[in-house]
């Protein structure tokens, strides 16, 4: 079994409140499982950055995958398992919290 590991949002990425924020789209045509691993680092204000992965087949229309994770210094883990194409990560950052920094990677997998 080959792996890869992407960096989704580099270690240590700063994202302001009140907005949402995408990793550029991976390519998954080589791989067939694997599991997302992403870390809030440190913030300001109260509220929770969530993650939420979601796939494409075609860049254009995104399916979110399973529900969205509240972040925490604890690593939250998302499973992936036969998805199509394409997949991104968005973290959504509250306007409650001005300011917060993640970092997330990807575990890809072929079998």
């Amino acid at each position: 079994m080959n792996g890869q590991q992407v960096v989704l949002f580099q270690k240590y990425t700063s994202l302001s409140g009140g907005t949402f924020y995408l990793s550029e789209p991976v390519d998954m045509v080589r791989w067939n499982s694997g599991r997302i691993s992403a870390t809030l680092a440190g913030s300001t204000g109260t509220g929770n950055a969530v993650a939420q992965a979601s796939e494409s087949d075609d860049l254009n229309l995104w399916t979110e995958l399973g529900t969205p994770q509240n972040m925490s210094a604890t690593p939250i883990t998302i499973s992936l398992t036969n998805t199509a194409r394409w997949l991104r990560l968005k973290i959504t950052v509250p306007g409650t919290m001005p300011t917060a920094t993640v970092w997330a990677v990807a575990i890809l997998r072929d079998m």
